[in-house]
C-alpha cells in the first residue's frame, strides 16, 4: 500500500486541474474496462471487455469510487465527504495502485 496516496491531505494540495486530469484517466480506464487483475495469460490480442471476472468487477467498483472522490476533491466538496474520500483513496492505494501498469 502506498500510504502517501491513501492520505487525503496529499491530494488536496494539488490544483483542481491536475485532479480533474487524473480523474479523466481513471474514468477512461473504467470506460474501456481495462484489466485490473493479474493474469499470466494476458495477451495484447485479446479483447478484455468480454472477460467474466468477479475480481475485475470489484476493482472497477473501487475505481468508480475513486473517480467520485477525486470529483469531490476537485470541486472543493471535502467537508461532508471526508469518510467517503478517505475510504476510496485507501482502497485504491491498497488494492489497485501497484497493479495499474499496462504494457
Amino acid at each position: 500500500m502506498c500510504h502517501k496516496f491513501a492520505d487525503m491531505s496529499f491530494w488536496v494540495d494539488f490544483p483542481s486541474v491536475f485532479i480533474l486530469e487524473f480523474k479523466q484517466y481513471i474514468d477512461n480506464i473504467i470506460r474501456l474496462n481495462l484489466p485490473l487483475t493479474k493474469s499470466p495469460y494476458t495477451s495484447v490480442f485479446m479483447d478484455c471487455s468480454c472477460q467474466s471476472n468477479p475480481e475485475q468487477g470489484l476493482n472497477m467498483e473501487i475505481l468508480t469510487r475513486l473517480s467520485k472522490a477525486l470529483g469531490h476533491i476537485a470541486d472543493g466538496e471535502i467537508t461532508g465527504n471526508k469518510n467517503y474520500i478517505t475510504k476510496a483513496l485507501q482502497d485504491w492505494s491498497a488494492d489497485l495502485y501497484e497493479q495499474m501498469e499496462w504494457v
